[in-house]
């Protein structure tokens, strides 16, 4: 089933789901897709007079009463999925089916897909944007090209998310480290400090007196010790036995 583009310039995409008439208009980046029933006619799908239709239109009726309620609960899913970022409600495209009634072909719902301003605002508009895309059971081409978008979205979300956590981890580890280093530097002085001042008053060590050479008196016992008597003359001082 064909798709409508990607509104890149205006941050929103139309999800929608297109049915084969070639009758259905191309929808421009600054609108909404809508077109609406021809005046006097009826768009919500009743049956109308069916009494002189033929066996093939018949066929064509029964056929354009289901695709008219397959496109309506598809664009319905993409609504209640969307949620606050649908910029609208369903528009549709109408086929006039053989009884003159006006049968839903193809539909959108116009959604923003801008990102957030920050990136877990992003992350979770993303995951909207995607569970909308994908909400119906059977998602179109673009549908699934809008997933796919969303999913980049959140991809890219995740990425500056581990990227601020690596860089607050290594924010804590320097100051961790600088906060060590200074306490270690604080440490170190304070210890040289002490070892100076241990250094400044410790008392000096008392020196022992200077020998001194024996008194006379001492030299002549020493001699007396020796010769066993006095001698007569007492030795010099620079005489020793």
């Amino acid at each position: 089933m064909n798709v409508g583009a990607l509104y890149s310039s205006t941050g929103s995409v139309p999800l929608h789901r297109q049915g084969p008439s070639s009758a259905a208009a191309p929808s421009s980046p600054a609108s909404v897709l809508e077109v609406p029933p021809p005046a006097g006619t009826s768009s919500s799908g009743t049956t109308g007079d069916t009494t002189n239709l033929t066996p093939e239109a018949l066929a064509l009726l029964a056929k354009l009463k289901s695709r008219d309620a397959e496109v309506r609960q598809h664009e319905q899913a993409h609504l209640a999925a969307a949620g606050g970022l649908a910029q609208s409600g369903a528009s549709y495209t109408y086929e006039r089916g053989p009884n003159g009634v006006d049968y839903a072909i193809g539909g959108e719902v116009q959604i923003d897909t801008a990102p957030g301003a920050t990136p877990e605002e992003t992350l979770s508009r993303a995951r909207t944007i995607e569970a909308a895309a994908l909400a119906p059971a059977e998602p179109s081409g673009a549908d699934r090209a809008v997933a796919a978008q969303a999913a980049l979205m959140e991809q890219q979300a995740r990425a500056e998310l581990a990227a601020q956590d690596a860089q607050q981890a290594a924010d804590a580890n320097d100051a961790a480290a600088s906060g060590s280093g200074d306490a270690s530097a604080s440490s170190g002085q304070g210890a040289g400090q002490g070892a100076a001042q241990s250094t400044s008053t410790a008392p000096a060590k008392a020196q022992p007196p200077a020998a001194q050479p024996p008194s006379p008196a001492e030299q002549l016992k020493n001699i007396s010790r020796a010769y066993g008597t006095t001698p007569l003359v007492p030795p010099k001082l620079d005489i020793y036995v």
